[in-house]
């Protein structure tokens, strides 16, 4: 699922599991770290895909190929909370960081986080060696 930060920025938020907690669930920004621009989820090969420099991510934001992977670079990751039945992501205001701390506001989606179907890769659907 595609969530519009408040400043405009797009979040790809994933659920892994049926817990019913936020760590079911991921969200990682859209925003390539390497000249900033968008990837998009390809289901079939199991990524992301930054189509400027053909960088390519794992389905948990890590850098694996392309200028990203050789830099070790991955995906930026925002706190998740789920309150009331709500999933809230806590977005940096002002710009990106790994540890936002204070400068964090809560963006809420409206959507029952224990009924998600189709909002991208499950862990159970991944093959790993």
């Amino acid at each position: 699922m595609l969530y519009r930060g408040p400043a405009g920025e797009t979040i790809n938020v994933v659920r892994y599991a049926s817990s019913g907690t936020a760590e079911d669930f991921i969200a990682l920004s859209s925003t390539c770290p390497h000249l900033g621009c968008q990837v998009h989820w390809e289901p079939y090969n199991d990524r992301y895909f930054c189509p400027c420099h053909n960088g390519v991510f794992d389905p948990e934001g890590a850098g694996v190929s392309g200028p990203p992977g050789d830099a070790g670079q991955s995906l930026p990751r925002y706190r998740l909370s789920i309150e009331d039945g709500l999933l809230f992501i806590e977005v940096p205001v002002g710009g990106f960081s790994a540890d936002a701390g204070a400068s964090e506001q809560r963006a809420g989606i409206d959507r029952d986080p224990t009924s998600c179907d189709g909002c991208g890769p499950r862990r159970s659907d991944r093959n790993r060696a």
